[in-house]
């Protein structure tokens, strides 16, 4: 575990993956998924996979970073602050 809290192409990747999952839930909750079929269909597809890695990216970040005794990247720090705030978005105003 503490390689993975040294390693930057790992906290860089995390980094990567919660903002590109944020913008993917403000595109989806902003805009008529369903107008064009194909969209609709790969809106359909991908919804399920990334509310289980919305919920499932930060637990584990969490255990991760308590685990190192809180000694890690600051790219896994902004990480939490965009799943923070993309779980408080999708509990209140995408509600």
């Amino acid at each position: 575990m503490n390689k993975l809290a040294e390693n930057k192409v790992f906290a860089n990747l995390i980094l990567v993956v919660s903002i590109l999952l944020f913008l993917y839930w403000n595109i989806v909750q902003n805009f008529d998924m369903y107008r064009f079929v194909i969209v609709g269909a790969l809106y359909e597809m991908t919804s399920i996979l990334s509310i289980i890695a919305v919920f499932l990216i930060p637990l584990i970040l969490l255990i991760f970073i308590v685990v190192n005794k809180f000694k890690v990247l600051k790219q896994y720090y902004f990480a939490m602050i965009i799943f923070t705030v993309l779980i408080t978005l999708l509990f209140t105003i995408y509600m």
